[in-house]
């Protein structure tokens, strides 16, 4: 919406409004390089991932202050002893817990042999304050309720807040800003870790198992209108890898997901971050539905599923990923994008296409040994597919190159009844 909408909903959930329209103007402006423009977007979501989690460090630096079954003999009990901003050490050993935490503390076991433990009812911890950390734990006995109650609330969006973010939790993180879940291994037949309104949160060296067919787990990590950085974790099982609704300005960086639904699914999310994630064994790598803008695919890598990337929305880029073996590599779906220097190779179909208006460039792709390079999923669907003077690499193609340039003497002639005019007939493109 305008800013009307982004002001008033910013004053609703206690956020700050944060003004995008950058990269969305860098792509509709004529005379640029795009891959400069985007290259700079990208680096600029980098170094905010990388302050947010330089902030959440001092946080592993506070005062020890309780140590659970020495001055406290239960974690609760460690959770209103403590004052905030100290920290409760957890030995080795099996806890019992269904805890909130409403104080800024941050709660360390010792690795894999601090086990907190739930009755298999419910989420096992929840953070209610800004500046937890749970960190060097593992967590387990999670509920299995995966879906809240849909029959109250008003709002357009209550019915996907209350169906996906009230479901049974490993961590639960709500008005917990500037949080950190690090170094924590999640057993859970529903969700890992949600957040909720927990802006500037960092969830990072977490692994999370969850069930083994996708349609009995849920989300390994969920964020909804949260701003955070989810890095250099592991999501196996479940339904989606990292699952976001309106958390706008996202970043999820240096993931592996595998054996799963959807490695990273986008709802209603703009402007993030989507960097150098492995994908396997997936119905889809990555998939950004509904409308968003300003989102950037960078650098990542899927491999056995049925599509690699699959993009809806506009003003986005994707560029630098590797797609291999899979049905269909990239999906399109996008107008005013860009798609570049992506590796789209032995698969089914290289480039599906359902944009009905030329807007989106598609250029220096390599796009080799699939039994089809291009998909247009529709008659009349457009791309531009050469800008500056280069295309894409198709692998071997008909013709001679009687110069030794590299370019075939004959441009590429499109035999489709309406594409062999479109691109030489004035009107050509609105026909089509």
């Amino acid at each position: 919406g305008d800013r009307a909408d982004a002001e008033q909903f910013a004053e609703r959930h206690g956020g700050d409004v944060v003004d995008w329209g950058g990269l969305r103007s860098r792509l509709a402006g004529e005379g640029t390089d795009p891959s400069v423009q985007l290259d700079g977007h990208r680096a600029e979501r980098q170094e905010w991932a990388d302050e947010r989690v330089a902030d959440t460090r001092s946080l592993l630096e506070r005062e020890e202050s309780v140590v659970v079954g020495e001055d406290a003999q239960t974690l609760t009990a460690a959770i209103e002893q403590a004052p905030p901003n100290t920290t409760i050490r957890v030995p080795p050993g099996t806890y019992e817990v269904n805890v909130t935490v409403e104080k800024p503390v941050t709660i360390t076991g010792v690795g894999e042999e601090t086990v907190l433990t739930g009755d298999g009812n419910g989420t096992v911890l929840t953070a209610r304050s800004p500046r937890v950390a749970v960190t060097s734990l593992r967590v387990t006995g999670i509920g299995d309720t995966r879906i809240g109650d849909v029959r109250s609330g008003d709002a357009w969006d209550e019915r996907i807040r209350l169906v996906y973010g009230r479901g049974d939790a490993g961590i639960r993180l709500a008005d917990a800003r500037g949080a950190l879940v690090q170094n924590v291994s999640i057993d859970t037949p529903a969700n890992g870790i949600v957040a909720l309104n927990s802006t500037g949160a960092v969830v990072r060296d977490v692994t999370v198992h969850g069930s083994d067919r996708p349609a009995d787990g849920f989300m390994g990590a969920l964020a909804m209108y949260s701003e955070m950085v989810v890095e250099r974790s592991e999501f196996v099982g479940g339904r989606d890898g990292v699952y976001t609704h309106y958390s706008d300005g996202i970043v999820v960086r240096d993931n592996r997901m595998r054996s799963l639904r959807y490695g990273l699914h986008e709802m209603y999310t703009s402007d993030t971050l989507v960097a150098n994630n492995t994908v396997s064994d997936a119905e889809v790598g990555v998939i950004v539905m509904t409308r968003p803008a300003g989102n950037a695919l960078v650098g990542n890598r899927v491999r056995d599923a049925e599509i690699g990337l699959s993009t809806a929305g506009s003003s986005s880029y994707a560029v630098e990923n590797e797609i291999a073996g899979v049905r269909i590599a990239l999906s399109i779906g996008t107008d005013r994008s860009y798609y570049a220097r992506n590796t789209l190779v032995d698969s089914g179909v290289g480039i599906r296409s359902s944009t009905l208006l030329p807007t989106n460039t598609v250029v220096a792709n390599d796009v080799v040994g699939n039994d089809r390079a291009v998909q247009m999923s529709t008659r009349g669907a457009r791309d531009i597919w050469a800008a500056g003077g280069r295309g894409n690499y198709w692998g071997e193609i008909p013709g001679l190159d009687r110069d030794a340039d590299g370019v075939i003497d004959r441009s590429y002639r499109p035999d489709d009844a309406v594409d062999r005019h479109a691109s030489g007939s004035a009107g050509g493109a609105a026909l089509a």
